[in-house]
């Protein structure tokens, strides 16, 4: 969350573009992460536009990415200028071209957050738009949130060189960690046998999260795992 922040605070203090990869196994908890930091977004007026891949119901090409333009409360184009783009959806390059257009006109006023869940299952188009997008938009006050299950596909699609990259990796949170925070909170380890301490998970994983954070650079390849 403190990086995703601060890429947020940098682009409303400064214009600098920047984008972020949230990453873990499924049912980590990366969909609500991300809905919290749209949620931190609007408080701070910053423009949000969501959307999420879907394997099965890919209406179209190029869908998750044309959808974040109407989604929530405050969408980032009007109906007429949503049909206007959706229109040229068989032509990737023209499509490319009016969404940025779009998204220059909206950051040159006030700075934007984009927000794709499920990255991981972007089809063909959506790649192309997200990395014309954030090649075109490298220079405006624009943040780029991902949330995939798929390090590598993450880091492809979001690590653009022009723009800093932010990885953020969720795992789940060992005995050890749980044992910690008790300790810090308590004062002590609780007792194994109380009704309130939480036990491992299937594999001995425990129920909870915690967060890595990392820096990523063009080439880096995919992160190694390290222990916390």
């Amino acid at each position: 969350m403190a990086s995703a922040l601060s890429a947020l605070r940098s682009a409303c203090r400064h214009g600098t573009s920047a984008s972020v990869l949230i990453s873990g196994p499924s049912g980590i908890g990366k969909t609500t992460l991300l809905a919290e930091i749209c949620q931190q977004a609007t408080r701070m007026n910053i423009r949000v536009g969501w959307s999420k891949c879907d394997p099965i119901e890919q209406v179209w090409p190029g869908a998750p990415v044309i959808a974040a333009l109407r989604a929530g409360p405050d969408p980032l184009t009007t109906a007429g200028v949503y049909e206007q783009i959706a229109g040229v959806v068989s032509e990737p390059l023209l499509l490319a071209d009016r969404i940025a257009s779009r998204l220059e006109d909206l950051a040159a006023v006030q700075p934007l957050l984009i927000a794709i869940d499920d990255l991981q299952w972007a089809d063909r188009v959506s790649r192309f738009l997200l990395r014309s997008l954030l090649s075109r938009l490298a220079s405006l006050p624009v943040v780029w949130m991902f949330a995939s299950r798929d390090d590598p596909v993450g880091i492809d699609l979001a690590g653009h060189d022009s723009v800093h990259l932010e990885h953020v990796q969720l795992a789940p949170l060992t005995t050890a960690d749980l044992a910690a925070m008790a300790r810090d909170r308590l004062g002590r380890v609780p007792d194994p046998g109380h009704a309130g301490h939480r036990q491992p998970g299937p594999l001995g994983r425990s129920r909870g999260t915690r967060h890595r954070r990392r820096r990523v650079r063009r080439g880096d390849g995919p992160p190694t795992r390290r222990s916390a």
